[in-house]
């Protein structure tokens, strides 16, 4: 990929409207597989959010029984959405930090940094490994294949997305703080 279109891929997430489009994909989405969960656990089941950290072929057979009565099924037919909403969050992610980090840095800078490349990729890393353990789902449901290292390789991808996740909005939350500091002393510079 060309130095060019790179830029152009970057200052096109770090625009406000993309931050504002994967914000509303991602809580609409949100908002959808919350309610998912809650139909396919019932009212005394355990979250699919457990089932992705069950380390253990018993565990994670004891999570799948204290669903209700087609909440497996339930799972299997809707779990495409989960493919999305790992693009969804890993968008929004990337284009909120983006645009906080271009809104501190010159105007007129149209070069890459290596920190905006990590920025950029640690989100669609954290998506990368959503979409590995949703295929190691389909894997164990739609082909019959409930082996013990699935299951762990399913909550291995799980804790890293979980992990490149929390960094990520770290970073984002780093670069909300660095726009404020910057239009703080701005605004300082303006009273005097």
């Amino acid at each position: 990929m060309s130095p060019m279109t790179l830029t152009a891929i970057f200052k096109t997430l770090s625009r406000r409207n993309v931050a504002a489009a994967a914000f509303a994909a991602t809580a609409v989405m949100t908002l959808l597989l919350w309610r998912i969960d809650g139909e396919l656990t019932g009212s005394s089941g355990v979250s699919s959010v457990y089932l992705q950290l069950a380390f253990s072929k018993a565990r994670f057979e004891n999570i799948l029984a204290s669903w209700r009565s087609g909440g497996l099924e339930l799972f299997i037919n809707t779990l495409w959405l989960n493919f999305l909403y790992a693009v969804s969050y890993s968008f929004l992610l990337t284009s909120v930090t983006l645009y906080f980090s271009r809104l501190v840095t010159p105007a007129d800078t149209d070069s890459i940094s290596g920190k905006d490349l990590v920025i950029a990729s640690l989100p669609f890393a954290a998506g990368g490994c959503d979409w590995i353990l949703h295929a190691l789902y389909l894997v164990i449901f739609i082909g019959g294949c409930k082996d013990e290292a699935l299951i762990c390789a399913i909550s291995a991808a799980a804790v890293l997305k979980w992990f490149l996740a929390v960094i990520s909005v770290i970073l984002l939350l780093r670069s909300y703080f660095a726009v404020r500091k910057e239009m703080k002393g701005r605004a300082g510079t303006r009273q005097q």
